[in-house]
């Protein structure tokens, strides 16, 4: 059995990519945008303030995985792509507005660099659709607006070539009893 793979699809790193992505784009300042699910989730900001929050909802794998022997011959990396459907839902007054420049924004090949940089490239948006939320019997305006990528994910495993064995091939009738060096010797 192999080790766990060492990884270049580290989740905390990735929300914190996509929340600089959108606070970016947006202008908005980092604080309010933030991650949607924490474990200690901080207060919420009150209705008349523009925010975000910002989640990775979807991972979905490709099928097909390129494996390479490490030049070194002590790994294994394996090299596989990955669809994410980024959610990020507007809140406050000018919901609808911070969601269509972030769509405008990530259209724009500069605000992509960052991104490209990290082998995750822009796929496209989805509608942006209004769903308000009742908060202590009060309407607060959301705008939710899916966003696709895709990202090259590398991992390595400590999986250890096979230079040379012995293979020993016999049978039930003892016709076939011979031992042969893998890889064969050069004659």
């Amino acid at each position: 059995m192999a080790n766990p793979p060492a990884s270049s699809g580290d989740d905390l790193a990735l929300d914190v990519v996509f929340q600089g992505v959108v606070a970016g784009i947006t202008g908005l300042p980092g604080s309010l945008v933030r991650p949607s699910f924490q474990v200690v989730p901080p207060v919420q900001p009150g209705v008349e303030v523009d925010w975000c929050a910002v989640h990775a909802a979807v991972c979905a794998p490709d099928d097909n995985v390129y494996e390479q022997e490490n030049e070194t011959g002590d790994g294994l990396i394996q090299i596989s792509h990955e669809q994410l459907e980024v959610l990020t839902s507007f809140y406050g007054p000018n919901a609808l507005t911070y969601a269509r420049r972030l769509r405008r924004g990530l259209a724009v090949a500069q605000n992509r660099f960052a991104l490209t940089a990290l082998c995750i490239a822009f796929v496209g948006t989805h509608a942006i659709r209004r769903v308000p939320e009742q908060v202590n019997k009060q309407w607060i305006e959301r705008q939710d607006m899916p966003i696709t990528f895709r990202r090259k994910v590398v991992e390595v495993y400590g999986v250890m070539s096979l230079q040379i064995a012995g293979v020993r091939l016999f049978d039930d009738t003892k016709a076939v009893d011979k031992t042969f060096p893998v890889p064969p010797e050069s004659t």
